[in-house]
């Protein structure tokens, strides 16, 4: 029966066959035979494939659930009597169709031809022998002196005399003579031209003598002939040797076999005999052919002793050999003698045939890789022919040089226009008509690229002199108080006059435009006006709820000084590469005051439209966090600077991170800040953000292994008491001794040369320390500051005390002390959906 009988045949009812075959479960508990769950578990587990095997059975315009259980359940039972075969039985490869092929055969056999691999670069077409050979003859001809043109009088003279005058005449000449003219085919393949050809292969010796028995006439047929299979005249087949004959991709692998392929065992099987097991033998005495490409010939290196050969020609060898051992096994006389010379007649001529056969592929296959020659010597003239033409078009050199260099590799490739250009096409001028619409598009784009960089180009060199000029106006005519917030210096291509200097569209800059005095009043005026952000920023402090910044709006210095004056930028900031990174007090926000925001990773686009907006904002969870620093600390956040937390250089852990870990994180309060706002979404599942004050003696021990921090190699350091590094900042030994050198003064960092920080400012280190009891040990008896360093009670402090201090038994409090990680703060909880103006 079909199970599906009657089911509609679309995709819509099979899709609803197959769900309904994965939501059904009316299997369950039903008993059957093994063959027969197996079945129906396998159809569960498939659906597709046994739908698709029944799919031509669908006529029925609805799908009934039931009526489909029904139908499978009967089938169920159905397969229940069907008795299964205990194991498979042993099958003979000669019983299936095609079992005589091999995979490539099998395949050909199945979808029809192969589809042509992708030809070789440059590579020519049609008989390339023939073509080189007339190019030849015909440059020949039109040097000879005097020309005759009529020839008809040759036709009445005698034949003795047309045969003279035919045996000096080159072998393509000949074939091409017998395709004119009946008379003259007649004339030529009698017995009596048999002198003409061979007078004519022996006088041209660029073309092989004929070998192996074949005639002259025929061997220039298969030479000069046109490149079609002699079966399904295929083109781009040119003729083998071995074979005599001009077999394509798809016909080489019908008509020939290999030595190590399925066909010659079936055959030498079927013909030799089960007990037959010398295949090597028959193998010897069939002319094989190392050809694998019906177009390109192989050279006398490659191997034939695993090559191809015809079958019909092994299917008449075999027979052959089969009554010769017929004979040797029923006794008659010589008959093993005779066998023995006809092997070794066969085997010397198949020697022979195919030694000559190899001469001649070696010789087809220099005309091939002379075309080749040919073509890559062509196309440089093609080339600069070109370069010609379209320079007298108008086209400028630079725009050209690139296409030209692409054109090369694109007439190897016959991309385009170039698909059908061959080696014999490509010196002729009507190839230019096709050429030229698609070259001067491809240069048009060119043009579009040059103009583009040198746009590019020239703005880089404008904004460049335009920055020099801002930073000389300020160096010189700023006073040191307002130098060190200056705007950055990207912010002066947007003032209108100067952005209009560098949009001007013209090769050749206005040297005028800087020495006017009105540019320098603009920058200084822009320079002054910069602090006004300063009341707007105290504003949105005031805005979020906080009552001391709403009484000192006056005074907006002193508020973003604060290191409760805490601003978010969005992400990813333009110029910021911190994820969420906090930005304290003016000195952070004056970087960046002209960023333009973009929405934040993850975020709903239409929240963020509203939120997160162009500049920055106030962070309730930077100053929530930073409450929890000043309490830590017990300082007070209306008076507390950034600046003064930075000198106390204290260090804080997050409990929060560190409650499922053997180790905390510890950090400055710029990267606790920094960890509050980044990872505000996960202490929401940690029970609410803490931070934990590390304790003095474990501080004083963590500064030791610490790197110094500013980094005194970073150039962002300046001089306090003039601009000189303002334009060029140096690193803290340049600073210093510039102090000295140039002030007179002994430099204090901070106070005589200070660290400004760059557009990307870097974060102290994170230090781990481990939270388990054998750990943040510190020996007592060793000097300062080899003392400071924390060790492993069980692990290395008792071997330290043996060893160094001849402490069999050390005391705690005597010989090591246990350092404490520090004071708890209390648990806040961060509100990641604070309003932000």
């Amino acid at each position: 029966m079909s199970l599906f009988e009657g089911i509609p045949n679309d995709e819509e009812t099979t899709n609803k066959v197959i769900e309904w075959i994965y939501e059904s479960d009316f299997l369950a508990g039903m008993s059957f035979s093994p063959s027969t769950a197996k079945f129906l578990w396998g159809f569960r587990l498939y659906p597709r494939l046994f739908v698709g095997l029944f799919k031509e059975a669908m006529l029925m315009h609805e799908f009934d659930k039931a009526e489909m259980e029904r139908r499978l359940m009967a089938y169920a039972h159905e397969l229940e009597g069907y008795e299964f075969p205990s194991e498979t039985p042993k099958v003979d490869l000669v019983d299936f169709v095609f079992h005589d092929l091999d995979p490539e055969e099998f395949i050909a056999e199945l979808w029809g031809p192969p589809q042509m691999r992708p030809r070789l670069n440059s590579k020519p077409r049609g008989n390339y022998i023939a073509f080189r050979i007339a190019s030849r003859l015909r440059i020949e001809a039109r040097k000879t002196k005097p020309r005759f043109k009529d020839l008809r009088g040759v036709l009445w003279l005698p034949n003795e005399l047309i045969s003279m005058i035919f045996e000096n005449i080159h072998p393509m000449d000949l074939y091409n003579i017998i395709r004119s003219s009946k008379r003259l085919r007649a004339f030529l393949l009698g017995r009596h031209s048999r002198i003409i050809w061979k007078m004519s292969f022996i006088r041209s010796r660029d073309v092989p003598n004929p070998h192996c028995g074949i005639s002259a006439p025929k061997w220039a047929s298969l030479l000069f002939g046109p490149a079609t299979c002699d079966n399904c005249y295929a083109c781009n087949t040119m003729v083998d040797f071995t074979f005599r004959k001009r077999l394509c991709y798809t016909c080489l692998r019908e008509e020939t076999s290999k030595r190590c392929g399925e066909w010659i065992k079936h055959k030498v099987k079927e013909i030799m005999g089960e007990g037959f097991t010398k295949i090597g033998s028959v193998f010897d005495i069939v002319p094989r052919s190392s050809r694998e490409d019906p177009f390109v010939y192989s050279d006398l290196r490659s191997p034939i002793h695993d090559g191809r050969f015809l079958k019909k020609v092994a299917i008449e060898k075999m027979k052959r050999m089969k009554i010769l051992l017929r004979r040797i096994e029923k006794g008659v006389p010589d008959a093993d003698e005779k066998y023995q010379k006809f092997r070794l007649a066969r085997l010397r001529k198949c020697h022979m045939h195919m030694h000559a056969c190899l001469r001649a592929d070696a010789w087809a296959s220099g005309y091939y890789n002379d075309s080749v020659d040919d073509f890559y010597h062509s196309v440089p003239s093609m080339v600069q022919m070109l370069k010609k033409l379209l320079l007298k078009r108008g086209h400028d050199s630079a725009d050209i040089r690139t296409p030209l260099f692409e054109l090369r590799g694109t007439f190897s490739r016959r991309e385009g226009v170039w698909e059908s250009m061959s080696i014999q096409t490509l010196a002729h001028r009507p190839l230019i008509k096709k050429l030229l619409p698609a070259l001067e598009e491809e240069i048009a784009g060119e043009r579009k690229r040059r103009l583009d960089a040198e746009l590019e180009q020239r703005v880089k060199e404008r904004k460049g002199a335009v920055n020099n000029f801002y930073l000389e106006t300020v160096q010189v005519q700023i006073p040191m108080s307002v130098a060190r917030y200056i705007p950055p210096v990207d912010c002066v291509c947007h003032i209108p006059a100067f952005s209009a200097y560098i949009d001007e569209d013209t090769s050749t800059p206005n040297m005028a435009f800087f020495s006017d005095t009105a540019r320098t009043s603009e920058i200084l005026d822009f320079v002054h006006r910069f602090g006004d952000f300063k009341p707007h920023l105290v504003q949105m402090m005031a805005t979020a709820g906080v009552e001391w910044y709403t009484e000192s709006l006056t005074a907006p210095d002193s508020v973003l000084a604060l290191a409760t004056a805490v601003f978010e930028y969005p992400v990813p900031c333009s110029h910021s590469y911190n994820v969420d990174g906090p930005l304290i007090g003016w000195e952070d926000v004056s970087r960046h005051v002209e960023c333009v925001g973009h929405p934040k990773i993850g975020k709903d686009p239409s929240i963020l439209a509203t939120r997160y907006g162009t500049g920055p904002w106030f962070s309730k969870t930077g100053y929530k966090t930073v409450l929890m620093v000043l309490d830590l600390l017990r300082l007070d956040p209306r008076t507390t600077r950034a600046c003064e937390l930075d000198a106390l250089n204290e260090r804080f852990t997050c409990t929060a991170c560190a409650s499922s870990m053997k180790h905390v994180a510890v950090m400055d309060w710029r990267r606790a800040l920094w960890h509050g706002i980044h990872a505000r979404d996960m202490h929401e599942f940690c029970g609410g953000f803490r931070l934990y004050l590390i304790s003095d003696e474990l501080t004083t021990a963590l500064r030791v292994h610490e790197k110094q921090y500013p980094p005194p190699t970073d150039k962002a350091w300046c001089c306090s008491h003039c601009t000189e590094h303002l334009c060029t900042p140096v690193t803290r030994a340049v600073a210093a001794a510039h102090v000295y050198k140039a002030h007179a003064i002994r430099p204090t960092a901070g106070l005589d040369f200070f660290y400004r920080p760059t557009m990307h400012p870097s974060f102290r280190d994170f230090q781990f320390v481990k939270t388990d009891e054998d750990s943040n040990h510190q020996c007592i008896r060793c000097p300062h500051p080899r003392n400071l360093r924390l060790w492993n009670k069980n692990k290395d402090l008792r071997k330290h005390l043996k060893d160094k201090h001849a402490c069999q038994n050390p005391v705690d409090g005597v010989d090591y002390r246990t350092l404490k990680l520090g004071i708890p703060g209390p648990a806040i909880a961060m509100d990641t959906s604070e309003s932000i103006p």
